[in-house]
């Protein structure tokens, strides 16, 4: 983002940014001088300059996109969990971002399929990703053993955690 305000301001196209706490002649100033500056006191034909501007900022939109979509890929994932089983939906908590998260969630997305898997399952699945997570399936574990209901559609929605899963860490991969 500094380097595309950077090379906007060289170029002479002005620049608005909406939040007031952002000082866009400070970034352009740490930017450093623009790829198409030309040091002889001009600069490269106004058609490159919006090449370079282009170029610059299809990644930054981009990187939007999949944050967005891995927004909207984790609030599913948590809605999902919700419905099969409230207190496991909570326990990943912020850690559904986690690689080992969601490998375990698309390896073993209902409760019967976590406790088939084990503690040592679990730690397995999860240990190449998420190696700091080691405390997990205990509580994971834990978790499963408080009482609760056996929701209908449960087989439904395993296809649905395990396929959000699978995308939310295909997304996290780019």
């Amino acid at each position: 983002m500094v380097q595309i305000i950077g090379v906007a301001k060289s170029i002479g196209v002005e620049v608005e940014v909406e939040d007031p706490r952002v000082d866009v002649e400070g970034l352009a100033a740490a930017a450093g001088p623009p790829a198409c500056a030309d040091w002889s006191g001009g600069t490269a034909s106004r058609a490159g300059e919006r090449e370079t501007l282009a170029e610059l900022s299809v990644p930054a939109g981009s990187d939007d996109d999949l944050a967005g979509r891995s927004t909207m890929l984790a609030y599913r994932t948590r809605d999902a969990l919700l419905h099969v089983h409230p207190a496991l939906e909570r326990l990943p908590g912020p850690r559904l971002d986690r690689g080992g998260i969601q490998d375990l969630l698309a390896a073993a997305p209902t409760p019967a399929a976590l406790r088939e898997l084990g503690a040592h399952g679990i730690a397995a699945v999860m240990r190449p990703r998420s190696p700091r997570l080691a405390t997990l399936p205990a509580q994971i574990l834990a978790v499963l053993d408080t009482p609760t209901h056996v929701v209908a559609g449960t087989a439904a929605f395993a296809r649905v955690i395990s396929g959000v899963a699978a995308q939310l860490r295909d997304v996290h991969a780019e």
